[in-house]
C-alpha cells in the first residue's frame, strides 16, 4: 500500500502545527510566570519601602559601624547592651575608640559574627560581650526575626553587590534556617521588620531625614531612653530571693542550650585566636532575682565563667556587685524591668570605665562582687 505525497505532507503539517502550538503555549506560560515574578518583586519592593523602618535599629547599627574609623573596642549583645553601655562615656574614661554593635534580641551567633567583622575590618584589641540571660535557652531558629533583621541590615549596608549576596546566602543556607520558612521570608523584610508609624516612616524615607530621634542610636551605637521604671516596682533583696527559692513555684529555670554553649565557646576561641582581649559581663537589670531561682542563676553564671576562663577571659555579673562599689538599684535608673534608661546607662558606663581601669592596674576586681561566679559551689 502506498501513501501519497500529499498524505505525508498533511501529517507533517499537522505535526508541525502541534509543535508550533506547544511552543507558543510554553512561551505564553513562561511569559505569564515571568510577569508574575516581576509583579511580586515590585510588590515586595513597594511594601518594603512603605513598611520597613527608615534606619531601623539593626540597619542603623551597621551604618554607624561602617562609618567608624580606627576602632579598637566593640560591645556586642542584646538590647541590654544597646541601652546599657554608652561608648562615648567609656572612651572618655579609658581613652579607647569604641562602637556599640548590639541589636535587639541579638543571638550569640550574631554576636560572634559582629566581633568577627570588627576583627577583620579593624583588628580590634578589645571586645565586651554582654550576656542576656533571657536568650541563653533560645536557639537561632527560635529567635528568627532578630536574626533576619540582623543579616538583612548587614547585607543592605555592604559596600558591594557581591558582599551583599554573600550575606544573603549566608543566612538563607545556614544550618539554623536552611529549608525553613525563615529562609524564604528573609527576602520580604516588611514581614519581620515593620514600622509602627507608616506615615512618618514614608516621610522620613522620602526626605532622607530622621523626624523623631526617639528610638535612634548615637553615632557610636548607643540607644538612650528617657522613660523611667514604674515607681510601684520593688527591688527584691538577696535574702528574700533565698526564701523564695524554697517555696516559689513560678520561677523560671535558667539554662544554656547546647547551641548557645557552642556559640559561647566560638566567641571565646575567636577572640583567643586573634589576640582580642574579651570581657564578658552581665549589665544590671531589676528583676533578675524575681525571675530565676537564685541557686540556679549562680550555677549558670559559674558555668559561663568556667567556659571563658579556659582561655583566660573573665566574667563579671554586675547584678552581683557589692553596693559599696556600685549600687544598681533604684527605679530612676531603668526604663523597664529589663533595661537601663539614659541616667542608669550613664552611671553604669562611667563605673564600668573606672572598673576596667582598676583591673588594668592589677586591682582584684573579683573581690568587688558578692558572690564571684567562678567561686560558686556549682563550679566545683
Amino acid at each position: 500500500m502506498q501513501i501519497s505525497d500529499s498524505g505525508i505532507s498533511k501529517k507533517q503539517d499537522r505535526g508541525s502545527a502541534k509543535r508550533t502550538f506547544s511552543f507558543r503555549r510554553n512561551t505564553c506560560v513562561l511569559r505569564k510566570s515571568l510577569c508574575l515574578l516581576v509583579c511580586l518583586f515590585l510588590l515586595n519592593g513597594v511594601l518594603s519601602f512603605l513598611m520597613e523602618p527608615y534606619l531601623g535599629p539593626s540597619e542603623e547599627m551597621w551604618r554607624n559601624y561602617r562609618s567608624c574609623e580606627n576602632l579598637d573596642t566593640v560591645f556586642v549583645g542584646t538590647s541590654q547592651c544597646l541601652q546599657g553601655i554608652n561608648p562615648a562615656t567609656l572612651d572618655r574614661i579609658c581613652g579607647s575608640s569604641s562602637c556599640n554593635m548590639a541589636t535587639n534580641m541579638q543571638s550569640l551567633a550574631n554576636s560572634r559574627d559582629a566581633i568577627a567583622a570588627a576583627v577583620r575590618d579593624h583588628h580590634i584589641q578589645n571586645a565586651v560581650l554582654v550576656i542576656d540571660h533571657e536568650i541563653l535557652d533560645l536557639d537561632c531558629s527560635d529567635n528568627f526575626r532578630a536574626d533576619q533583621s540582623y543579616w538583612h541590615a548587614k547585607a543592605i549596608t555592604e559596600p558591594s553587590v557581591s558582599a551583599r549576596l554573600l550575606d544573603d546566602l549566608t543566612f538563607m543556607t545556614s544550618p539554623a534556617f536552611f529549608g525553613k520558612p525563615a529562609s524564604l521570608t528573609y527576602l520580604t523584610p516588611w514581614v519581620y521588620n515593620r514600622s509602627s508609624n507608616l506615615s512618618r516612616n514614608l516621610k522620613e524615607k522620602i526626605s532622607g531625614t530622621i523626624l523623631d530621634a526617639e528610638g535612634h542610636r548615637t553615632a557610636q551605637g548607643f540607644l538612650s531612653s528617657s522613660e523611667e521604671l514604674n515607681p510601684d516596682f520593688e527591688f527584691i533583696t538577696w535574702e528574700e530571693a533565698e526564701e523564695w527559692d524554697k517555696t516559689a513555684v513560678s520561677l523560671k529555670d535558667l539554662y544554656i542550650s547546647e547551641e548557645n554553649r557552642e556559640e559561647l565557646a566560638g566567641i571565646r576561641d575567636l577572640c583567643a585566636a586573634n589576640q582580642v582581649s574579651l570581657t564578658v559581663i552581665v549589665v544590671p537589670y531589676p528583676n533578675w532575682l524575681s525571675i530565676y531561682p537564685l541557686e540556679n542563676y549562680l550555677e549558670t553564671d559559674a558555668e559561663i565563667a568556667s567556659l571563658f576562663a579556659e582561655a583566660g577571659f573573665e566574667f563579671y555579673d554586675f547584678n552581683l556587685i557589692l553596693p559599696e562599689y556600685f549600687d544598681p538599684s533604684g527605679n530612676e535608673n531603668y526604663s523597664d524591668v529589663g533595661h537601663m534608661n539614659e541616667r542608669g546607662a550613664e552611671r553604669f558606663s562611667a563605673f564600668f570605665g573606672e572598673f576596667l581601669k582598676a583591673r588594668s592596674i592589677g586591682e582584684d576586681v573579683q573581690a568587688w562582687f558578692r558572690t564571684p561566679p567562678a567561686s560558686s559551689d556549682a563550679s566545683e
